[in-house]
C-alpha cells in the first residue's frame, strides 16, 4: 500500500508538470486535453508495471543509496512505465474495437473523443520523454534509460511480443540501470527468466480473454472475434482433427455470438479449458 501511495503521488505530480501552461503557453487546449486523458485512464489501473519498477530498484540498490530522493526518482520512473502502458492501452482498444477497459468505456468511445484518441496516445508517449528529461537528464542512467524506452516502444509499435518484452523486462532493466547493476551478461540471464514469465503472463491473458468474467476483468473479450493469434488459437490448431480445423476456420474471426461459442466449445473439447487453472 505504501508503494502504491508513492506512485499515486508521482502520478498527480506528473499530470501537473506535463500540463503546466506556463511551460507551453501556446498549447493551453492541448495541455488541458492531456490532463483529461491521464486522469480518465490511469487511476483505475493495477499499476503492476510501475510498482514492479520501484520494488526492483529497492531490492537492487545498495542500502546506503536508498535515500528519499532516489526512491522518489524510482517512483517517477514507474510513472513513466505506466504512461507507456497507457499509450499501448489506448491504441490497442482502438485496433481491437474494444468497448470497455477497467470497467469504463474505452477512451475512444468517450463522448467527443473518437479517433483523436490516437493523437492522445501519441501525446502520452511524448510525455514520457519530457518527464525523463526533467528528472533524469543529469542522472547516470539517463542515456541508457531513454534508449531502453525507445527500443521498447519501437518493439511495441511493431507488434512483436508486446507483453513478453514489456510487462516484466522493462521495469526490471530500468531498476538495474538506476542501481548501477546493469551488466550485459547478467541481463542475458535475467531476460531468459523474464521472457518465460512474460510468456506465462500472455498465456493467462489469452485464457482470461476467452473464459474470464468481464465484470471482474473490467473489459469484454474480443480475441476470438478479432481473429487474434492467441495462445489458445495456436495450441488448438496444433491439436485439431481435419473436421475440427474446418469448424475452426469457419468460425474463428467472426463477430456473431454463435461462432464465438462454437470456438469456445472447441477449446474445451481439446482440453484447453483447464490448462491455466
Amino acid at each position: 500500500m505504501y508503494q502504491f501511495s508513492e506512485i499515486f503521488y508521482e502520478r498527480k505530480q506528473g499530470v501537473r508538470e506535463l500540463t503546466n501552461n506556463r511551460q507551453y503557453p501556446d498549447m493551453e487546449v492541448s495541455c488541458k486535453r492531456l490532463a483529461k486523458v491521464l486522469e480518465y485512464n490511469v487511476p483505475l489501473g493495477k499499476k503492476s508495471r510501475g510498482l514492479t519498477t520501484v520494488a526492483c530498484y529497492k531490492a537492487l540498490e545498495d542500502p546506503e543509496n536508498l535515500t528519499s530522493e532516489n526512491i522518489r526518482l524510482a517512483n517517477v520512473m514507474g510513472w513513466c512505465v505506466e504512461m507507456v502502458q497507457l499509450f499501448c492501452v489506448i491504441v490497442d482498444d482502438v485496433a481491437d474495437s474494444s468497448t470497455t477497459r477497467r470497467g469504463l468505456p474505452c477512451w475512444y468511445l468517450v463522448e467527443g473523443v473518437g479517433m483523436t484518441a490516437l493523437n492522445d496516445a501519441c501525446m502520452v508517449r511524448s510525455g514520457v520523454y519530457l518527464i525523463l528529461k526533467k528528472y533524469f537528464s543529469n542522472h547516470h542512467c539517463y542515456i541508457p534509460v531513454v534508449t531502453l524506452f525507445m527500443n521498447i516502444i519501437v518493439t511495441l509499435n511493431m507488434g512483436q511480443a508486446l507483453d513478453l518484452t514489456y510487462t516484466f523486462e522493462l521495469p526490471i532493466l530500468l531498476a538495474m540501470h538506476m542501481a548501477k547493476k546493469y551488466d550485459p551478461e547478467m541481463v542475458k540471464q535475467v531476460s531468459t527468466v523474464l521472457l518465460s514469465m512474460g510468456r506465462y503472463f500472455q498465456i493467462q491473458d489469452d485464457y482470461l480473454d476467452c473464459f474470464g468474467n468481464p465484470s471482474v476483468m473490467g473489459k469484454n473479450s474480443t480475441d476470438i472475434q478479432d481473429g487474434k493469434c492467441s495462445w489458445l488459437a495456436v495450441e488448438a490448431l496444433q491439436r485439431v482433427s481435419p473436421k475440427q480445423r474446418v469448424t475452426f476456420e469457419q468460425n474463428y474471426g467472426r463477430t456473431n455470438s454463435e461462432s464465438v461459442m462454437i470456438i469456445r466449445n472447441l477449446y474445451k473439447e481439446l482440453d484447453r479449458y483447464a490448462v491455466c487453472i
